[in-house]
């Protein structure tokens, strides 16, 4: 599915189709954030007003009008808000390289204009509500740069989101990063 046009109001209907539950926390990852899909695009410019019940209600182009697309403008949903995250560098604290799982594998985040509210959102998607004054970030000074993609960079949450995806970010990051700006965690500081 193309991701041109694409809304909330579309991803309601397609959370719905899946027997999700749509909710604030619900998103959408445009121009094949999760990987592209290959074959024929089959709907494109949708336009759901949110209370249909399945896409098949809703104005779109179809197959074979999308032919002429490309899938570097998939569309993937997470109905649930969850983008798989993990720490690197550190088994027994929540303390490490932060990393997030993009086009089938795990990606640093780029530190630059990281801050206190970005740290909450990384925190919280870790499962980690109870985040101390003392927690703190830092460019990988502790721990090994990462290596391939770098999958966000400038995050812009304010502290309130459950997860990065609703904060604005570049994802994947700008070409203004590198590994050196890789940003390490830790959620329940020292």
């Amino acid at each position: 599915m193309s991701s041109e046009d694409f809304d909330r109001n579309d991803l309601e209907v397609i959370c719905r189709m899946l027997g999700y539950i749509y909710s604030s926390k619900s998103f959408y990852m445009p121009n094949g954030y999760y990987g592209q899909g290959t074959g024929q695009i089959i709907v494109s410019d949708l336009g759901c007003h949110g209370g249909e019940s399945d896409i098949g209600l809703c104005s779109a182009s179809w197959w074979p009008s999308t032919d002429s697309l490309l899938h570097s403008h998939d569309v993937g949903v997470s109905c649930d808000g969850h983008i798989p995250i993990r720490l690197v560098g550190n088994d027994n604290d929540p303390a490490g390289r932060v990393e997030i799982y993009h086009d089938g594998y795990y990606q640093t985040i780029c530190g630059k204009n990281f801050d206190r509210a970005d740290l909450m959102v990384v925190c919280r998607m870790l499962g980690i509500e109870n985040i101390p004054r003392s927690a703190y970030w830092r460019w990988t000074t502790t721990y090994e740069e990462g290596i391939g993609t770098i999958g966000a960079s400038h995050l812009n949450c304010d502290g309130s989101e459950s997860s990065i995806a609703l904060c604005g970010a570049y994802m994947p990051a700008s070409s203004d990063c590198s590994h050196s700006h890789d940003i390490a965690v830790n959620c329940k500081g020292g």
